[in-house]
């Protein structure tokens, strides 16, 4: 029997993490580590502990990285700018050098929020621009992944789903939980995303684990929508009420730190590659919707 190849995923307890780990179980020796302490979770370490992020490595030996930890809410990012450095950044270094000298492969996740949004749609090739703290510190990641010599970067976008082992809602979720209590939400019409059905992300990561390709890809949706439209979508899929939700530009959103305002990601190196095609938002919320009902009975 041919040994499955060891997969340590970090960030188990969040949404990307979580579904990569569950979708890959079967196939591989999966290692789950987070911040937070769960069933689930194989080994607990904060990314501020770089010393024991070397520890687990130490312990647990594996074959490949999947680097989906770090901080991601762009206004904590820059508040704690220092804490954020440290986990976004320095962190990676660590991954990275410890990779480096077990030849191991490394998987890191990265945003489309490193573009400055000037642009509809953006390639891999187009020169990364980061208009706040979060973005400047998933460039870095991004740079320090590069440098070896088996690594793959992955870049992508407002990311939704449901999975059995995550710690916080995602975006249509938020719209979903809001709504079902009434609640009305003013949501920007003004900044488009590519929404990206967690499945069809997990799934792709998956095949690029045994692939030769290194370099930058973009995984994520099919469509460029602005996230009010998106919102609009999930609700109506959800049966809700859509007069809750209310456009309103940027300017009058109060959001605190600069977004870029557009950051459609192309994926056409990922359909050339590993033949990535993503379900269309439709598609990926009706997937929601499914297991939203399924939990409820």
């Amino acid at each position: 029997m041919t040994k499955k190849r060891k997969v340590l995923v970090t960030g188990a307890n969040g949404l990307i993490g979580s579904r990569i780990a569950e979708l890959a179980d079967l196939d591989f020796d999966i290692i789950t580590m987070s911040k937070t302490k769960n069933e689930w979770v194989d080994y607990v370490v904060d990314f501020k502990n770089v010393e024991e992020i070397t520890e687990v490595l130490n312990l647990s030996n594996p074959d490949v990285i999947i680097n989906a930890g770090g901080i991601t809410s762009i206004e904590f990012a820059e508040i704690n700018r220092a804490e954020t450095t440290l986990v976004n950044v320095d962190a990676v270094k660590v991954i990275a050098r410890w990779c480096e000298e077990r030849e191991a492969r490394l998987i890191q996740f990265s945003t489309d929020f490193v573009f400055n949004g000037t642009k509809d749609w953006y390639c891999e090739s187009d020169i990364a621009s980061p208009i706040s703290h979060y973005g400047q510190s998933k460039l870095k990641s991004e740079e320090i992944a590069l440098n070896l010599g088996s690594s793959v970067v992955i870049r992508t976008s407002l990311v939704y789903g449901l999975t059995n082992h995550m710690s916080r809602l995602n975006f249509p979720l938020w719209i979903y939980n809001e709504l079902t209590k009434g609640n009305t939400l003013k949501i920007t019409a003004d900044q488009f995303r590519s929404p990206t059905f967690v499945d069809d992300l997990a799934l792709a990561t998956i095949d690029l684990i045994e692939h030769s390709f290194n370099g930058i890809i973009h995984l994520a949706g099919s469509k460029r929508l602005n996230v009010y439209d998106f919102a609009l979508e999930a609700a109506e899929l959800f049966c809700l009420n859509i007069e809750l939700l209310t456009p309103i530009n940027t300017d009058n959103s109060g959001q605190n730190v600069k977004r870029p305002m557009s950051t459609g990601l192309n994926n056409g190196l990922a359909l050339a590659v590993i033949g990535y095609k993503p379900r269309s938002p439709k598609e990926g919320l009706k997937q929601i919707f499914k297991k939203l009902n399924t939990q409820k009975n």
